[in-house]
């Protein structure tokens, strides 16, 4: 069927405008400026984006991306400079050559797992060097939609993912919600940009080794999926190697600091802070310590300890799984 008016569906041009959002759903989640007080925080947030439309939207509303028309895509865009290049689309054997190329000049392509829910996998999945990703929910259990196998090589959320969106019709720049492996394709990439941007001498197979290996673990979630989820969830933190938290300069609640810590991480807490909930220590090998001052080098001396102090209502701190206080 052909296409809206004014897409590349008879004739190329250089306007890649988006009609149905897709790529400005993928673009926020990659993206998205933070500390603005405006809409949502990409993963990587002031990244370069370099839109590259490789299909149309039909008449009858429905997607469409022609192989061939991705293969130049791919083409280009490692031709003029992408490091990152993101697949959330249905592919084929038709791309082999593109690939090739964008990895070659150094491109880290990455690709959605797919939405259907079983474990055949799209070409790219299976293509040598491409990462595959499928989609976790807010509680790391596999997303009921995501597709799944031992080609994939992690998992990122891709639930209720709240992002930037382009209603064509209006004109309109706004937000909106949306789900499907898409969405954890371009937050696995925003990672990749923010471990590069810090390790800017990195190629693209260190970029994709420092995912995959600092990845979480969420067999025990997916018990109907052991290792079919790839590594894990991403965990950008962890690629980046911050084993050190702050709370509350890096975190609004304790509980957040010590949620996002990993086996072996330190979690400072400046003195002077009332808990306002109930924090529990779990016997996670996270390292908390108290009573630090405002530039978390030093904490209370010897023979001055740190008090916690809390409501009168509830217990303030509690220890699981013979975890001991310091």
């Amino acid at each position: 069927s052909q296409g809206w008016p004014g897409q590349d569906v008879v004739g190329e041009d250089n306007d890649p405008m988006d009609f149905e959002s897709h790529g400005t759903n993928c673009a926020g989640i990659v993206a998205a400026i933070t500390d603005n007080g405006i809409g949502i925080a990409g993963t990587s947030p002031g990244s370069k984006i370099m839109a590259v439309r490789c299909g149309w939207l039909t008449n009858e509303g429905q997607g469409v991306v022609r192989m061939d028309f991705a293969s130049s895509g791919m083409v280009y865009a490692a031709a003029n400079g992408a490091n990152i290049i993101n697949c959330s689309w249905g592919s084929s054997s038709f791309l082999n050559s593109a690939v090739s190329a964008a990895q070659s000049a150094g491109c880290l392509v990455v690709t959605a797992a797919g939405n259907d829910d079983n474990d055949t996998a799209p070409y790219l999945g299976t293509r040598s060097g491409v990462m595959a990703v499928a989609a976790s929910d807010a509680n790391d259990a596999k997303a009921s939609f995501s597709n799944f196998g031992t080609w994939v090589e992690i998992t990122a959320p891709g639930v209720a993912m709240y992002t930037t969106a382009y209603v064509f019709d209006t004109d309109t720049s706004t937000y909106g919600s949306v789900q499907g492996t898409s969405f954890s394709s371009p937050a696995v990439c925003g990672a990749a940009a923010l471990i590069w941007s810090a390790h800017p001498t990195w190629n693209w197979q260190t970029v994709h080794s420092a995912l995959v290996t600092s990845a979480d673990n969420i067999d025990a979630e997916n018990p109907g999926f052991t290792g079919l989820l790839g590594a894990g969830r991403v965990n950008l933190q962890r690629a980046l190697g911050d084993n050190v938290q702050q709370y509350p300069a890096e975190y609004p609640t304790i509980f957040d600091a010590i949620n996002c810590s990993s086996a072996g991480d330190t979690v400072k807490v400046q003195s002077g802070n009332m808990l306002n909930e109930v924090v529990t220590l779990d016997d996670g090998e996270v390292n908390v310590f108290g009573g630090y001052e405002c530039g978390y080098v030093t904490r209370d001396p010897l023979g001055g300890p740190t008090v916690i102090a809390g409501t009168l209502c509830f217990a303030v701190l509690g220890f699981a799984g013979g975890v001991g206080g310091d």
